[in-house]
């Protein structure tokens, strides 16, 4: 029986809502491939899931060393997160030091960035990841004092499924990750959404996800078509990804997600997005 498993962070475009519309489109052998995300960010397909085998990468840097701590030394991080508080003053604080004060943060540990990211990840306002062109974060603080940044329960959990598994963390440009993938692999894609879909948000990194990437990730998933590599993409309802979907018989489902994350109220809601397979269900 599996352990209940959920993200530890956060995620702006995070697939909790959408889970039960994702794990229906699955294809039925999925229990035989080894499991692959690229654009991983909260993950809360893998954690539904639990394969026994997966390959996760993101290019945000602190996410997945937030992620290689709580495999290899969950223990520490909990540690260290237990000698912060959540006041307004710490949080600006640990925010600002890579630019006030980048000898300082570059002193620190691993464990302690990796705790740091999830600190700012839970009292941030609204869980919003944000970073400008420069890469420093820059969401101002909750300002709420009673939410809980520590949840033991969930890190020490999302460990043991780390461990018990073979699970490989990267941080590198997708493309690498999708390299010299075969049949036996399954891929799930959550890119950063096209644009031209208002309610989209990129800001995961300095680096910007633009058009001519999304053509460039349409141009791959044919490319893990031919090769018999079984994928499933989110991403937003927009001219341009049907556009370009459209010919090379995909199958193209259109859903309806709620979207909670926007500094304006009546920005929050459903929102139509596309998942695009290369398979029958």
């Amino acid at each position: 029986m599996k352990n209940k498993l959920s993200p530890v962070v956060k995620w702006v475009g995070g697939k909790r809502q959408l889970l039960p519309m994702l794990l229906e489109r699955l294809p039925n052998d999925i229990s035989e491939k080894t499991y692959v995300e690229p654009f991983f960010g909260g993950g809360a397909l893998l954690f539904s899931l639990q394969p026994k085998k997966a390959i996760i990468n993101d290019i945000n840097e602190d996410l997945i060393l937030l992620y290689k701590v709580i495999q290899s030394n969950v223990d520490a991080l909990i540690c260290e997160l237990k000698q912060l508080e959540n006041t307004e003053s710490i949080f600006y604080y640990l925010r600002d030091l890579p630019k006030k004060d980048p000898k300082i943060f570059d002193s620190y540990t691993n464990i302690q960035k990796a705790a740091r990211t999830l600190y700012l990840n839970k009292t941030c306002f609204n869980g919003l990841y944000r970073v400008n062109k420069k890469g420093f974060f820059n969401t101002p603080y909750c300002k709420d004092e009673k939410r809980i940044f520590l949840q033991e329960a969930k890190l020490l959990a999302c460990a043991e499924f780390f461990n018990k598994n073979d699970i490989k963390i990267l941080c590198q440009d997708y493309k690498k990750t999708l390299r010299n993938l075969n049949e036996s692999h399954f891929v799930y894609l959550d890119p950063p959404y096209d644009k031209e879909n208002k309610s989209s948000f990129v800001s995961y990194t300095k680096y910007q996800f633009s058009t001519k990437n999304q053509k460039e990730l349409k141009d791959i998933c044919k490319i893990l078509h031919r090769r018999n590599v079984k994928f499933m993409q989110s991403n937003a309802l927009t001219s341009y990804i049907e556009n370009i979907y459209k010919d090379d018989n995909f199958y193209v489902d259109i859903i309806r997600a709620t979207r909670m994350i926007n500094c304006k109220g009546d920005k929050r809601g459903f929102v139509p997005e596309v998942i695009i397979k290369n398979y029958k269900k």
